[in-house]
């Protein structure tokens, strides 16, 4: 019998670092993350609950990420269930070193307050402390970005209302982010972006990117179809004298930006719209006399309209 060959010490040693590696690294991460979260921003707070590493594909994924207002009750500012980044290999076979990030069920939850203390929209902070905070949750290049199955929501607590805007079941992917350069002639990185108004009125958004210029290049349609106006009566009525009582908004949208020019157009088709109703109810002066106005403009339309036996159109 031929002599087994007896492994080097060395060699086990190597290994017995690599596991002792693996197994302390991924808290040592979820502690410098959390701690990253907790200091780098002065008017927010940031936390994780877990950090999971996967090496077998030059991968991580941070779940339950929240970051919300200190010293406050108000709900978090950004929430994600889950990020992942992976190391985007057909980029490093051209010699970059990006990464593929999908985000999923990400929640972001703006609020307006005559209080100074219960506005949350993430103005306050520095954009120098949300760049820092971002390179430590994402700290490579992004080559392709996915955003699945997320929610944003606007809403102004002073009126009592919790949820006056809401745009659900919105999903985004844009790919070739990073590497556009390396593409043959004057690419573009394409996006599509898909999401719910009012939970009825379904966005589509299509087009092209171009983040490696500045400022930066984009061409994009937008389509909304079917969108009750007086989903939003009670936030416009914070804002404006003005209630949409009746109507369906379809709007059309295509632009294109480059070098601080803007070119574009927008089409919206308002059918069957009212703004005063039968038992309409106004808050002041300036809302009556605005609705008034805004009605008589709506009659002198639709006047119009039946003279010339043209299709229905209103305001």
């Amino acid at each position: 019998m031929k002599k087994i060959t007896k492994i080097p010490k060395w060699f086990l040693y190597i290994v017995l670092l690599l596991i002792a590696i693996r197994i302390i690294l991924p808290s040592v991460c979820l502690w410098g993350i959390n701690w990253a979260l907790a200091n780098k921003m002065e008017n927010y707070i940031g936390h994780i609950d877990d950090f999971d590493l996967s090496l077998y594909r030059g991968a991580y994924q941070l779940q339950q990420l929240k970051i919300k207002k200190r010293n406050s009750n108000l709900p978090p500012l950004l929430a994600a269930k889950e990020i992942d980044l992976s190391i985007a290999w057909r980029a490093l076979l051209r010699g970059e070193l990006t990464a593929d990030v999908t985000v999923d069920r990400l929640v972001a939850r703006l609020i307006d307050s005559e209080k100074k203390s219960e506005d949350q929209f993430g103005t306050d902070e520095k954009k120098e402390a949300w760049v820092g905070t971002l390179d430590v949750v994402i700290p490579l290049a992004v080559e392709t970005l996915r955003v699945r199955n997320s929610e944003a929501y606007f809403t102004n607590s002073s009126l009592g209302q919790k949820l006056a805007v809401s745009l659900t079941k919105a999903n985004l992917i844009a790919r070739d982010l990073r590497s556009r350069q390396n593409l043959e002639g004057d690419a573009v990185s394409p996006f599509e972006f898909e999401a719910v108004l009012q939970e009825h009125s379904k966005i589509h958004a299509d087009g092209n990117i171009d983040l490696m210029t500045c400022p930066n290049r984009i061409d994009m349609d937008l389509v909304m179809e079917q969108f009750n106006i007086n989903s939003l009566n009670k936030i416009l009525r914070s804002y404006i004298p003005i209630d949409l009582t009746r109507g369906k908004l379809d709007v059309y949208l295509e632009l294109a930006s480059a070098q601080n020019i803007t070119k574009g157009y927008a089409k919206f088709f308002l059918e069957d719209g009212d703004v005063i109703a039968n038992d309409q109810e106004y808050d002041s002066a300036p809302h009556y006399f605005s609705e008034i106005g805004i009605g008589f403009a709506n009659w002198v339309l639709k006047k119009q309209r039946n003279k010339n036996h043209c299709q229905p159109y209103s305001i």
